[in-house]
């Protein structure tokens, strides 16, 4: 039984219950037809037995009256009245015999027996949210069956809810019922009870039950019913008498905080808090005015929760259909950029693949000329001859083994000046001016003759130098052995071998520029013999002189193994710069084009060395779309036929790859300015569309009531609709003349219509 007692009006009863209990071994009397067995639970007014009906076999629960007095007497019919009334209520314990003329009276109703609620919370301590609901859900169903038969049970409590085979709750206890029709007094049990019914002189209302349904909600919840702690418990315990009992009660519960341990248990959301808060308000006119009212929130809630994923399906499906839309349009966007992106791209790039070959082909056309002119000098039989007489007169014979030596070249002073001053030499010089082509060839900037073991013999300069290399040797470069790279100085070959046809020799750096040198060279061949070498250098800078446009021009670049690989050679920056200085800085040496073994840019998308140069980091850092073409030369004659020959040179044309693609962003930054724009449209009909729903949702549940008896007789009650607000339900006229009153009875259902 409940450890929380029933409130009663004499002191006498509670002496008698605990009299009472000291007998439970032993029935208090054996009835005909039942077999009892074992002792269930005491009360006020008597005590409950478990036994077996022997006609039938069923368990049932007796409960008997301790004395056949008076009191008893009107206790038992009364609660037997209410029982006849609600039988058949499957919400309610069933009555099923009465026993008026025993001693003591007794009654017998159905046997629970998964026990009570109570026996439940206190070996669970708080029950799961959904459980609550579907429990509170049947007990106030069966409350509003009981109230729309006139009866209030006023002892709402968890030792009162008793629960079927199938832990459905049943009402039970109806000892403090009242009909609704009676103004006798009912004392609930305390912390179940509302402060209203703590009184030994108030009128049963049909909110006493409501307060009490909260508390059963609360303490399903919590553990314990609403306001109980030790600290109220003591000050209860220490009043002198029931009525001094009672009025702290009421005091204690109106001057406590608002019950809130509710609103921190896992799973309680804010419509269960609502319904819990306004249950348990201690003024009546904020409390539900029937248990239908809590009936109609539980129901709203429960169809709420049941709602909730439909709704947020609803939120949701808009978004994420548009969220799959945007993610399908985004990708399709970017698939069409990379797309359209990829087939501009192909076709700039094809474009500067002929542009590259047309580059190409004058940078071969040119050195096909230089070869030409130096093979045409070689074999002019004016200048052989004059070789000839010079390299067989008695002072060159003497000097010539003196100059030999490339690293004297700036100790023999005396030596080179006698050389300069041969009338030989000076005619062969004089001879060499005459026949080089300048005046066709303004690229060229020097043309030179070297004898059989490397000196200089004869030059000609498109600009004077400063000091004249004539008399020096150049054995050790490639323009003379014909080799991949120049012999090092203290590695010479003791019999240095020229060259034996035409042949472009390894870059080397103008001391007066800064800038990369080639050598054209050819053998001077008589009667079988080498005489020496003819050769003309380039100073690279113009010789290709291809006019590109504004974002597109070539640079030629140097592709052989070794040292210089991937050296700039000409470049758009180093025309501007030797433009406005003298000399190019000595940096420039240092970047590199990136080429494959093939001579073959490592992709089409390059960052252009130069651009990393403080120079040329405002022109030339970015991103260049680019394609490389090696420069071949055609070797032979007409009748012997010709050959392509690899020079190792490469020209590379490059083009702003950023003005390559700018159409494609330009046509995506349309495309995505539009896509945003429709995606906001969408985005804004989807909003409207949740806030029109939610308008209507809301519209639906405000003025959606069903509307149960206030009164529990067929009297008129009365109800105010306030526009936009909860509608609030009073027993009394109204005034003013904003509102509209309904007058409605029992039963009837208020709609949006109405």
């Amino acid at each position: 039984m409940s450890s929380d007692d029933t409130q009663f009006q004499s002191a006498d009863r509670r002496k008698m219950s605990e009299q009472l209990s000291l007998h439970s071994a032993t029935p208090p009397s054996d009835i005909p037809g039942y077999q009892l067995h074992r002792f269930l639970g005491s009360g006020a007014y008597g005590e409950v037995w478990v036994a077996t009906d022997q006609n039938t076999g069923r368990q049932v629960a007796i409960k008997f009256f301790s004395h056949h007095q008076s009191i008893e007497w009107s206790h038992l019919s009364r609660e037997v009245e209410k029982l006849v009334f609600l039988s058949a209520d499957r919400y309610v314990v069933q009555l099923l015999d009465v026993g008026w003329k025993a001693k003591p009276p007794f009654y017998v109703m159905e046997f629970m027996e998964n026990g009570s609620l109570e026996t439940v919370i206190q070996e669970h301590h708080t029950l799961e949210v959904d459980n609550v609901c579907k429990i509170i859900q049947e007990v106030a169903t069966g409350l509003q069956h009981a109230h729309n038969k006139g009866i209030l049970h006023c002892d709402l409590k968890p030792a009162n809810i008793l629960l079927d085979t199938d832990f459905k709750p049943r009402l039970a206890d109806f000892g403090q019922s009242r009909l609704s029709t009676e103004q006798i007094p009912a004392l609930g049990t305390l912390f179940y009870m509302s402060p209203e019914q703590a009184d030994l002189e108030a009128v049963p209302d049909v909110q006493w039950d409501v307060y009490a349904l909260g508390a059963l909600l609360y303490c399903m919840l919590t553990g314990s019913p609403p306001y109980k702690n030790q600290e109220i418990i003591d000050q209860l315990d220490s009043s002198v008498g029931l009525k001094d009992r009672l009025a702290r009660y009421r005091k204690l519960l109106k001057n406590a905080p608002i019950p809130s341990k509710h609103r921190k248990q896992k799973g309680v959301d804010k419509q269960l808090i609502e319904i819990v808060d306004r249950c348990l308000s201690i003024n009546p006119k904020k409390r539900y005015p029937h248990v239908q009212a809590v009936l109609d929130s539980l129901q709203a809630r429960r169809l709420q929760q049941a709602r909730r994923p439909l709704v947020l399906l609803g939120l949701a499906a808009p978004f994420l259909l548009l969220l799959t839309a945007f993610f399908f349009g985004w990708y399709s966007y970017h698939q069409t950029l990379k797309e359209s992106e990829w087939a501009i791209t192909e076709k700039e790039h094809s474009s500067n693949q002929w542009t590259a070959r047309y580059a190409a082909k004058l940078v071969s056309n040119r050195l096909e000329e230089t070869y030409r002119a130096v093979e045409t000098l070689a074999t002019n039989k004016r200048l052989v001859q004059e070789i000839q007489e010079l390299i067989n007169s008695e002072d060159f014979k003497r000097l010539s083994p003196q100059l030999q030596n490339p690293e004297k070249n700036n100790q023999l002073a005396a030596q080179r000046k006698e050389l300069l001053e041969n009338t030989f030499r000076q005619q062969l010089e004089n001879t060499l001016q005459e026949l080089c082509p300048q005046q066709t060839m303004p690229y060229v900037a020097s043309w030179f003759i070297c004898d059989q073991s490397g000196t200089m013999i004869a030059a000609y300069f498109d600009k004077v130098p400063e000091s004249l290399p004539t008399g020096k040797n150049y054995s050790y470069r490639t323009y003379f052995h014909g080799r991949d790279k120049d012999y090092p100085l203290n590695a010479l070959p003791e019999q240095p071998v020229a060259i034996s046809q035409t042949h472009l020799s390894a870059l080397f750096p103008s001391t007066a520029t800064n800038t990369w040198k080639l050598a054209i060279s050819t053998p001077v061949v008589h009667e079988g013999k080498v005489l020496g070498v003819v050769a003309l250098t380039v100073e690279m800078g113009n010789f290709m002189q291809f006019e590109g446009e504004h974002d597109r021009f070539a640079i030629l670049t140097d592709g052989r193994e070794g040292p210089y690989r991937g050296i700039i050679l000409e470049h758009p920056l180093f025309q501007k710069i030797l433009s406005q200085e003298k000399k190019l800085p000595k940096r420039f040496s240092d970047y590199r084009v990136p080429l494959d073994e093939e001579n073959e840019l490592t992709s089409p998308v390059y960052l252009d060395p130069v651009g990393q140069d403080k120079l040329g980091k405002e022109n030339y850092s970015k991103e260049w779309l680019a394609a490389s073409t090696p420069v071949n030369i055609s070797l032979g004659s007409r009748e012997n036929g010709h050959t392509e020959a690899p020079t190792g040179l490469v020209v590379i044309v490059q083009k702003d790859y950023s003005q390559t693609i700018k159409t494609v962003h330009n046509l995506g930054a349309d495309l995505l300015r539009s896509g945003f724009a429709a995606l906001l449209i969408m985005l804004g009909v989807i909003v409207f569309a949740w806030w029109f729903a939610f308008m209507k949702w809301r519209g639906q549940g405000v003025f959606s009531l069903y509307l149960s008896t206030d009164s529990l007789d067929n009297s008129p009650s009365t109800y105010r609709l306030t526009g936009g607000k909860k509608p609030s339900i009073d027993s009394s006229p109204l005034e003013g003349n904003n509102d509209k009153t309904l007058v409605m009875k029992k039963g009837e259902t208020l709609n949006n219509d109405s």
